[in-house]
């Protein structure tokens, strides 16, 4: 009996352990495409919209990196949870992001100022 339940856990202790491994490895492997739904700026209570346009980026394990375009060009943004392929979170000391596929969500609070930007993605 006592080995019957050693060898369940030992199971249920490996699949626990490829759960984690997978989403690391989904990680390197996923580059997304943006379309923008929406970019604001809100300057001391003042809002404007700003120019639409695509952007894209891949991910890894510790951050997503961006294209070399666009308000995101060259930089990256540190994710702090991957629950799968289609959801994962991060941010920093001022900017946050949230992927829930499709949909893109993205603040930064900068001084007395707020960037927000929606946009749906494919993943390639």
């Amino acid at each position: 009996m006592r080995v019957l339940f050693v060898s369940r856990l030992a199971s249920a202790v490996i699949a626990v352990l490829f759960s984690f491994s997978s989403s690391v490895l989904w990680a390197q492997d996923s580059v997304y495409y943006c379309t923008m739904k929406e970019n604001m700026d809100i300057k001391q209570h003042d809002m404007q919209k700003i120019e639409l346009y695509p952007f894209k980026f891949k991910t890894t394990p510790e951050k997503i990196v961006f294209g070399s375009d666009g308000y995101f060009e060259n930089s990256f943004i540190n994710v702090y949870q991957y629950i799968n392929a289609d959801e994962f979170y991060g941010g920093d000391y001022d900017s946050v992001f949230k992927f829930i596929s499709p949909n893109f969500y993205y603040a930064d609070i900068f001084g007395e100022n707020l960037k927000v930007i929606t946009a749906t993605c494919d993943r390639f």
